[in-house]
């Protein structure tokens, strides 16, 4: 195991899962343990085990809590609605 004070390797830091493009800052649970997914963010590494979890960077954390944002998970499509605090299936 290396020394703790080592870098990362860069292929190691996880990427935000749904620009593909950011650093990872957070993990979103958008089905469950809540009810409201808006509010569903946890830091890295800190969620709650057996619900899926989705990494997210800061910029889509606000988009999700504001728009309309299309996500995948395993394959499914997905898009929140803010409006009406649900997720439904991606017409694609």
């Amino acid at each position: 195991m290396p020394p703790k004070n080592t870098p990362r390797k860069v292929s190691a830091i996880a990427k935000c899962q749904i620009c593909r493009r950011a650093v990872a800052e957070w993990t979103w649970q958008p089905f469950g343990p809540s009810d409201d997914f808006t509010c569903a963010f946890t830091a890295l590494g800190s969620h709650y085990r057996g619900f899926p979890a989705v990494k997210t960077c800061e910029n889509c954390r606000q988009q999700i809590k504001t728009e309309r944002v299309i996500f995948t998970y395993r394959h499914n499509g997905y898009v929140t609605n803010p409006a009406t605090g649900a997720i439904e299936e991606a017409p694609f």
